[in-house]
């Protein structure tokens, strides 16, 4: 693949293509229940001092602003900071990022080489006594596309016949980044038997050490027991780049 990816903790992702860096879902604490893992200071230090991934980012997008994915005071921070960068998170106030004319139903967005696509989605609920307030707030998926590679990025939304379909259109694509709770029984992996991917790539883990809720356990059985043709999933090795291919800067 010519894009390159960075795996965060949580459902932080960092993608740089042909000297343009987004960066998907990755300002963040730890959310809801408290349940994940906070910004690393690695990333923090990087964010202040405008370096490493923060030296490349061109765009923020978000797929909801649950605290695991977008944390207030660091968009404050950046905004403040690097007033330049286009924001755009769905259903979030104060978005900086123009759309494309006439995609207002299904919002697309560019940067460089990176078209994206908004699809509304459902939010996954968090077993049956959660809050239907705190899960119910507009959520999406994302579609990107170079030109030559698309990815789809599910961040926590709810999958099925008609998510299916929005994505089946774009083809064949070259990576879905997915949450392992969207694969945890064989119902919810229909939306996986429809769909045409080369990888499936396992995201939105805390690191091992914040991890109280299993989040790891049920991503390695995953793992083990989900195959969609030729295709198993695959978990992202944290804070580095898929595969072990770095952009020349990040070398």
């Amino acid at each position: 693949m010519r894009t390159y990816f960075y795996d965060m903790t949580n459902s932080g992702l960092y993608l740089y293509c042909q000297g343009t860096g987004l960066l998907i879902d990755g300002l963040y604490g730890q959310g809801p229940y408290q349940c994940f893992s906070p910004f690393p200071e690695q990333l923090h230090r990087q964010m202040r001092e405008g370096t490493g991934l923060f030296a490349h980012l061109n765009g923020l997008l978000f797929t909801h602003d649950h605290g695991d994915h977008c944390d207030p005071d660091q968009l404050y921070y950046l905004r403040i900071t690097r007033p330049e960068l286009p924001v755009y998170g769905y259903g979030m106030r104060g978005n900086t990022w123009e759309m494309l004319e006439g995609e207002r139903d299904r919002p697309r967005l560019k940067t460089g080489p990176f078209t994206v696509t908004v699809l509304d989605t459902v939010h996954e609920q968090a077993g049956g006594n959660c809050d239907k307030a705190l899960f119910g707030l507009p959520n999406c998926m994302l579609l990107l596309e170079t030109g030559e590679e698309r990815f789809l990025l599910t961040g926590d939304a709810v999958l099925g016949g008609k998510e299916a379909e929005a994505v089946e259109e774009f083809g064949t694509l070259d990576a879905v980044f997915s949450n392992p709770l969207q694969l945890a029984t064989h119902r919810k992996c229909e939306f996986y038997r429809h769909i045409s991917m080369r990888r499936l790539l396992l995201t939105h883990l805390p690191a091992p050490a914040d991890d109280w809720c299993g989040y790891w356990t049920l991503a390695r059985q995953v793992c083990r027991d989900r195959v969609f043709g030729t295709v198993r999933p695959e978990i992202m090795e944290q804070m580095s780049w898929l595969d072990g291919a770095a952009p020349d800067w990040a070398k």
